[in-house]
């Protein structure tokens, strides 16, 4: 590399390691200062190296310095419940490469398998679509194994305090980070787009916290899926309220699904899905909004491919393309409402009362975010113990897998 100029080599690099995890690192730096070279030996220390839960600190936000950049992938098999950084080298003309910088990191807890991700970096006056400015960093990321919207994936985005700025006095709104929001753009492109052109399909994800980092901030979302990835200004609350969200089976596979919304306004229409695990959703049917601005009901039947138990929710959708979700409503056919949660709601850990001749091999506990809290495998028959007493309250579903189906439990934990 090159420091001031002069040409700058690394060599002899030398560890030292003690028996409780601690290590000193030295190396030899070689700088060319005229016509002769200078040396000098540096030495650091290194702590925590075999510390399992050890993360080291993350480089300082920056620029990467070039227009389109692209990060070592990162393999995610979805079991080390730990924060992966993606970074990207920065260049800094004349020098070149100067070292790195974080552009994302994801929680593993979803089987992505490689990770790819590569950015485009606005040099020029802050881009304005439709009187919105964008972040100067956009970003493009492929997954080998892509949920395509039923995922529920915790992700954080660093933005370099330069660019933040520059948003910031394009939007005097803008306050802090808190007032972003994260455009989730699905995409076949194979390079982080130029510019940003509103698409039908896209996602506003709500920011659902942020930090101070060396060198700017870092804001934390969920994503369903990946492609491209744009921020800006959050968007404002959808043009409706949620009043009430029912239903019921009239038949074994055929469920009536009932909503009240008020204060319709630019809403184009809603779609009931469905889940058989309350994870991974399914369209059930849909129907086209009155934009009355009073009260409305709206209903419509969902057919479903067999009886059991399922998580309905409804979809709504507005005319700029952005979608918000109601409530969830579990229903369930007779043929297995003899698996029951009692009592509930619970206060503590529920029991759960399996029917004789009934053997549960998978037990799974997810939180209102299709999080897993808390999951066995076994033959489980009579009753059975879920351990929910250090559970924050609220709403979670008890996935219990039969070696033939899967059933779906609402258990509400006061």
């Amino acid at each position: 590399g090159y420091w001031a100029g002069r040409p700058l080599d690394n060599e002899n690099p030398m560890a030292v390691l003690s028996a409780n995890g601690k290590a000193v690192v030295a190396w030899e730096t070689d700088r060319q200062t005229g016509n002769s070279d200078g040396y000098n030996i540096w030495m650091e220390r290194v702590s925590d190296v075999f510390t399992p839960a050890y993360l080291p600190p993350l480089q300082t936000l920056m620029a990467t310095g070039t227009t389109n950049g692209e990060s070592v992938p990162a393999y995610l098999n979805g079991t080390t419940k730990a924060w992966t950084t993606l970074s990207q080298p920065v260049y800094v003309n004349p020098v070149g490469n100067t070292g790195a910088t974080p552009i994302v990191s994801i929680l593993d807890d979803y089987p992505l398998g490689f990770v790819k991700l590569k950015t485009y970096e606005n040099t020029g006056a802050i881009r304005i679509v439709n009187g919105v400015p964008y972040l100067d960093r956009n970003i493009l990321i492929t997954v080998d194994n892509n949920p395509h919207g039923s995922g529920n994936i915790r992700m954080r985005f660093y933005i370099p305090q330069a660019q933040f700025d520059a948003l910031k006095a394009a939007d005097p709104s803008i306050a802090s980070p808190a007032d972003l929001g994260v455009v989730d753009q699905p995409s076949a492109t194979t390079t982080a787009p130029s510019t940003y052109t509103p698409a039908g399909n896209e996602e506003m994800l709500a920011i659902t916290g942020w930090g101070v980092l060396d060198g700017g901030y870092y804001v934390e979302t969920v994503v369903h899926g990946f492609s491209n990835f744009f921020i800006t200004k959050g968007s404002t609350p959808l043009p409706l309220k949620w009043l009430d969200v029912h239903g019921m089976l009239t038949t074994p596979t055929a469920a009536t699904i009932a909503w009240t919304v008020t204060e319709e306004h630019n809403v184009k229409g809603y779609t009931v899905e469905y889940s058989p695990d309350g994870v991974h959703y399914l369209t059930g049917c849909s129907t086209s909004s009155g934009n009355s601005g009073g009260v409305a009901d709206y209903s419509c039947v969902v057919e479903l491919p067999a009886a059991g138990a399922y998580v309905f929710r409804v979809r709504q959708e507005d005319v700029d393309g952005k979608v918000a979700y109601s409530k969830t409503v579990l229903l369930s056919s007779a043929a297995v409402a003899a698996l029951v949660v009692s009592p509930n709601p619970v206060s503590g850990d529920a029991i759960v009362r399996v029917p004789a001749g009934m053997t549960i091999t998978k037990l799974i506990l997810l939180s209102v975010d299709g999080r897993a809290v808390w999951q066995s495998a076994g033959a489980f028959n009579g009753t059975v113990v879920i351990p929910m007493g250090a559970l924050a309250a609220g709403v979670y579903y008890l996935q219990a897998a039969t070696a033939t189906d899967r059933k779906v439990l609402e258990i509400i934990r006061r």
